[in-house]
C-alpha cells in the first residue's frame, strides 16, 4: 500500500517539474514582470500549504500503517543540535563574505537570473519575514516527505545492501531536483545533490532532523541575499 502514497508523491513532482521547465522556457523567451510583495506572499503561503497537506498526509498514513515515528526518520540523534550549530556558523559565515566581496557588476548578474529565474525572492524585509515560513515548511516538510518517508519506503523494497542504499537515495533526490525545475538546471542540480548528501546522512544517522536544521538555514541564507542584494533602496 506504501505504493500508492509514493506513486502520489511522485506524481506532484513530476506535475512540479512540469510546471517549472515551462516557467522557465516562458521566461527566456519574454522575460516575466516582477512580482509585488502581495503576490510573493501568496505564493510563500500557497506553497506552505502545499508543503504541509504533504507532510501531514505522510504522517497519517505512516500512523495508520502502525509504524513508530523512529522509522520514519523523526527520532534525533544526540549530535543533532551541535552540528545544527556548527551549520548556521558555517551559514553566517557564508553571509558575511559573500556581503563583504560580491561587486556590484556580479550582483547586477544576479539579479537579472534571479529575476527569471526566481522571481519569488524576497526583496524587502517584510517579504523575508512572510519567505521565513516558506522555509521553515520546506525545510520540515520536504526533509519528512522526501527523505523520511520516500527512503524508509525504497530501502524495504530495495534491501540493506549499499545498492539498495543508493536507489533508495538517489531516486527521492532525482524526484526531489526536478521539483525544482522552475530554478532552472542550476536549481535542478543543487538541489539532487543536497538531497543525495542528506539522504546518506539519513541512511547513516537514521534521523531527518540534520537535513531538517540544514535545509532551513540554506533557505534563509538564500532569502536572506535576495534581501540583501536585490533589495531595493529604503527597504
Amino acid at each position: 500500500m506504501d505504493a500508492v502514497w509514493l506513486g502520489v508523491l511522485i506524481l506532484i513532482s513530476g506535475a512540479s517539474a512540469w510546471s517549472g521547465a515551462l516557467a522557465v522556457r516562458e521566461a527566456r523567451e519574454a522575460p516575466p514582470a516582477e512580482l509585488t510583495a502581495a503576490e510573493k506572499r501568496t505564493v510563500y503561503r500557497r506553497g506552505s500549504v502545499m508543503l504541509w497537506v504533504l507532510a501531514v498526509g505522510t504522517l497519517v498514513w505512516w500512523v495508520l500503517a502502525g509504524r513508530d515515528w523512529a522509522s520514519l526518520g523523526l527520532a534525533a540523534p544526540r549530535w543533532t543540535w551541535p552540528a545544527a550549530g556548527a551549520a548556521l556558523a558555517l551559514i553566517v559565515w557564508l553571509a558575511a563574505d559573500t556581503a563583504r566581496q560580491t561587486a556590484p557588476s556580479r550582483i547586477s548578474g544576479t539579479r537579472e537570473r534571479w529575476r527569471t529565474q526566481n522571481p519569488y525572492i524576497p526583496v524587502s524585509g517584510a517579504e523575508f519575514r512572510s519567505y521565513t515560513v516558506l522555509a521553515l515548511s520546506a525545510g520540515i516538510c520536504e526533509e519528512i516527505v522526501y527523505r523520511g518517508f520516500m527512503i524508509a519506503v525504497l530501502r524495504a523494497w530495495f534491501g540493506p545492501g549499499w545498492e539498495g542504499a543508493a536507489l533508495a537515495v538517489g531516486l527521492p533526490a532525482l524526484f526531489f531536483g526536478a521539483a525544482h525545475a522552475a530554478q532552472g538546471w542550476r536549481g535542478v542540480v543543487g538541489a539532487a545533490a543536497g538531497a543525495l548528501a542528506w539522504g546518506f546522512v539519513v541512511v547513516e544517522t537514521g534521523s531527518v532532523w540534520p537535513g531538517v536544521v540544514c535545509h532551513v538555514l540554506w533557505d534563509l541564507f538564500m532569502g536572506w541575499l535576495g534581501f540583501r542584494f536585490l533589495r531595493a533602496s529604503g527597504t
